[in-house]
């Protein structure tokens, strides 16, 4: 039955006989795509919450980790039989968690300096600040709408967003594809479908950070581990380290002027922290590569891991969705 499904489809979509990244990434585009077209264009007038409200930032980020990112996973995963291992990696030890949990804190430092000070570049220098593609303007601060932006803004596109980029995309990549070149690239991805302007450079980083986690634990729960406890570590330090909200500071009047000086001191110690976590980090995958058995596993990825046609379709799809972002 599961064969006869997977001929048809490959008989009316014209799907790959093997998972590449350009598959993947051309489902992304695509649904992202559609989703905030769609999202864009349902007028306010006919809901009964603001798109930027608590409300509005819960929907979206629900569907955004449902559409986007939870039904290719499903569905990519059932279409090649992708094994559990190859999709959300192995469990590392206690040990290495509490590594990978360790590297949330210089993440926070970090993210937050870079975020700051990409912020008060754009206002100093007077240039129109672009909006993210979804955020949320609300001041409301009840249990309730704080339950939803934890629920709908950290731990749900967290998990959505490890298992995609930091599974299925490095199971989309054949295994010697599956390193610095791998984490890069997906970083990037990752950095482009947050659509967010003025945190791109962020995002990079902190893709980067993540996908290292997932290669030198071999595990997509510690990669998800750094990210939530990124989010703990950014609300523990924001008295002495505020993250600057986009939509609170439009002008030079809205800013602290000793933003870039935090900004710089934090940078510091966040290297300082990160290169300790990084050498254990280290440690780790080398003894992990000691222990691999010589007896490779069973890989469903394209030797080639993208598609001319997918690769272009894809970028299409994503400049049409940042140019919407920048010029609204």
């Amino acid at each position: 039955m599961k064969n006869r499904l997977n001929i048809k489809l490959q008989e009316y979509f014209n799907l790959p006989k093997q998972l590449h990244f350009g598959f993947v990434l051309l489902c992304l585009s695509v649904l992202s795509s559609i989703l905030m077209t769609i999202w864009a264009a349902i007028p306010e007038s006919i809901l009964s919450y603001s798109k930027t409200s608590v409300l509005g930032f819960a929907a979206i980020g629900i569907l955004r980790s449902f559409i986007c990112l939870l039904l290719p996973i499903v569905f990519i995963s059932t279409r090649y039989a992708l094994s559990g291992k190859l999709l959300f990696g192995k469990f590392p030890g206690f040990g290495v968690l509490i590594i990978s949990v360790l590297a949330g804190f210089p993440a926070t430092l970090i993210f937050t300096a870079l975020h700051n000070l990409s912020l008060y570049y754009f206002i100093t220098n007077r240039i129109h600040i672009p909006l993210p593609a979804f955020f949320y303007a609300g001041f409301d601060r009840s249990p309730i709408s704080l339950a939803l932006v934890v629920v709908a803004g950290v731990i749900l596109p967290t998990l959505a967003h490890e298992v995609f980029f930091r599974g299925l995309f490095f199971a989309s990549l054949p295994p010697q594809w599956r390193n610095g070149f791998g984490i890069i690239l997906i970083a990037f991805v990752f950095a482009v479908f947050m659509l967010n302007p003025v945190d791109f450079g962020a995002y990079l980083f902190l893709g980067i950070l993540l996908g290292y986690v997932r290669m030198t634990t071999e595990s997509v729960l510690a990669s998800v581990l750094t990210q939530c406890a990124m989010a703990g570590f950014m609300f523990l330090l924001a008295p002495l380290i505020p993250f600057v909200e986009i939509a609170e500071a439009q002008t030079l009047i809205d800013i602290d002027p000793s933003i870039p000086y935090v900004a710089i001191t934090s940078i510091a110690i966040g290297l300082l922290a990160l290169g300790a976590v990084v050498s254990q980090l280290q440690r780790n995958y080398l003894s992990l590569l000691l222990e691999k058995s010589a007896v490779p596993d069973s890989d469903v990825a394209d030797p080639k891991w993208y598609k001319g046609w997918s690769m272009v379709m894809s970028a299409l799809f994503f400049f049409s969705l940042w140019s919407i972002v920048m010029f609204r």
